[in-house]
């Protein structure tokens, strides 16, 4: 709960997104860095996809590269019972983030160094705008909603990441950790435990931002028209009302170029459903809705081998009603509903 806090619902699915004393690299500023464009990739000479193509992320000893990542997040919920709670999220957040391979193992895992060269967060809760981009002074207050988003500006970790975007491992998170924490006299004022369980947390929330990078769409190749499907963990809602099982599916669709390179057009589709806890209906909690659907597209850099950029969407709603116990313990009634979009937008920028 404590690192949640201090990331300020960075990353959904996330997605998600510094120190004092921060060197140079973290407070340079970065053109374009507040932008993100949301159309699909202008792709030309686009055709019908045929045959066999052969995917897999080329990524050798000495590469360097850049992308742009962006979680757009939009999410209304209503609660009502004994009193009302009514909350109006709209956060964006962009990362430019650069990527070096520092060495190549036998089995061909890749352990990549990976750093956060800018973040621009932009939060709307209720008609409360906050804001932030790297190298804005943070007083004690702004330090609570992102201290995490400064931790991350400038200090790097690692991944290991295989050949078909796998995402092995992610660690070396401890500067990013020892940044992001409050401190007191200059020591964590949190226990060895829970420092252990931050440091898990964050290193959770930094493999779900390299996954939009990352993404596993193939076993090595795909026919046209073929479907991949990739199974995720399940995830369970903070209330634990319930968890989301959710398939993603990538189907190769076309062809076409992009700045002279030929480049891979697949569609991403999205098969999910929820897992309700069984306690809900012992309760007299029923649910009244749940929708959620999802997809976009992925351009892949067939000479790069390399995403070139990618654009997906999910759609939630889900509502439930009943009665539960006030503070006397009388019944009355109950309602909650939750909409939610989540855009997520990567781009490669060199």
């Amino acid at each position: 709960m404590l690192l949640r806090k201090l990331m300020f619902s960075i990353f959904v699915l996330s997605s998600v997104v510094i120190l004092s004393g921060c060197g140079e690299k973290g407070s340079e500023a970065v053109q374009g860095a507040t932008e993100i464009d949301t159309n699909y990739l202008k792709v030309e000479d686009v055709k019908a996809a045929e045959g066999v193509t052969t995917f897999g992320y080329k990524l050798e000893k000495g590469d360097k590269f850049t992308y742009k990542v962006a979680f757009i997040n939009k999410i209304t919920q209503d609660m009502k019972a004994d009193t009302v709670i009514s909350q109006k999220v709209d956060q964006r957040n962009v990362l430019i983030i650069d990527f070096e391979v520092k060495d190549v193992d036998k089995d061909t895992i890749a352990e990549v160094e990976v750093t956060t060269r800018s973040v621009y967060v932009k939060s709307d809760l209720n008609g409360t705008v906050k804001e932030y981009k790297t190298g804005d002074k943070l007083d004690s207050t702004s330090r609570i909603d992102f201290g995490f988003y400064e931790a991350l500006s400038g200090n790097s970790f690692m991944a290991r990441i295989d050949k078909k975007g796998t995402i092995r491992e992610v660690y070396k998170v401890d500067k990013i950790v020892d940044n992001a924490l409050p401190k007191t006299n200059g020591k964590d004022s949190i226990s060895a435990q829970q420092r252990e369980m931050a440091t898990t947390e964050v290193a959770e929330n930094l493999k779900g931002m390299i996954l939009q990078v990352f993404r596993n769409f193939s076993n090595g190749s795909l026919k046209a028209n073929e479907t991949y499907s990739d199974k995720k963990p399940p995830v369970a809602d903070p209330s634990r009302m319930y968890q989301l099982n959710a398939t993603q599916l990538y189907t190769l669709k076309e062809k076409g170029k992009f700045n002279g390179s030929d480049i891979s057009i697949i569609d991403a589709g999205y098969d999910a459903s929820y897992e309700f806890n069984p306690e809900l209906a012992q309760q007299g909690i029923k649910v009244d809705k749940s929708l959620i659907t999802g997809g976009g597209k992925v351009y892949y850099n067939d000479k790069e081998g390399k995403l070139q950029k990618s654009r997906t969407n999910l759609v939630e709603e889900i509502a439930f009603s009943g009665e539960i116990p006030d503070k006397t313990g009388k019944k009355i009634p109950f309602t909650s509903v939750k909409k939610s979009l989540i855009v997520n937008i990567v781009e490669k920028i060199k």
